[in-house]
């Protein structure tokens, strides 16, 4: 196996992975409204500052936009519990759902590692993950 390779299909794969969530969702959602939609869904305790902040976009643009999404019924807002001042962004329940099926490659995928590479293999998977992560935020 030559990394390269492998990193490659599965770079592809994950985008195409994307682009079938992307066409397969029931409502007519654009491409800039799934990228808030993944950033949503993957970013712990995500708030309209730190979408700002990831985007590199005003607050103001990401505040109109978070709007939109709420009023279509994709996201909630949930106030912080130990801030009440803070607004927590979440999918919709059909939102999540739909996510939750298109992530369960995924979670097969971690099944099979802990069980084929077990522990040790688990770490070293963790690690890689790690490095690509850092790379790709660079």
């Amino acid at each position: 196996m030559e990394l390269k390779s492998e990193m490659e299909r599965c770079m592809a794969a994950m985008l195409m992975e994307d682009l079938s969530f992307y066409r397969d969702s029931p409502r007519d959602i654009g491409y800039q409204s799934l990228i808030y939609l993944n950033l949503i869904r993957y970013t712990d305790r995500c708030t309209v500052g730190k979408l700002s902040e990831m985007l590199d976009l005003d607050k103001s643009t990401v505040s109109r936009k978070v709007e939109s999404l709420v009023r279509d019924g994709l996201i909630v807002r949930t106030r912080d519990e130990a801030d009440g001042r803070v607004a927590i962004l979440g999918l919709s329940g059909d939102m999540e759902e739909l996510y939750d099926r298109y992530d369960e490659p995924y979670d097969r995928a971690m099944d099979r590692i802990r069980s084929e590479l077990g522990p040790e293999g688990t770490t070293m998977v963790c690690r890689a993950l790690r490095i690509l992560t850092e790379e790709i935020s660079r």
